[in-house]
């Protein structure tokens, strides 16, 4: 793994992305009252 810099930056971005996206779901979620 050592080997693959750009495929470690790649995934870390990725993660980093889904990670941010799940963060700003989860504080529209609180924002917003339940529906159903």
């Amino acid at each position: 793994m050592c080997g693959l810099p750009r495929f470690s930056f790649r995934v870390r971005k990725i993660t980093i992305t889904f990670f941010i996206y799940r963060i700003t779901n989860l504080l529209i979620q609180e924002k917003r009252p339940n529906q159903g």
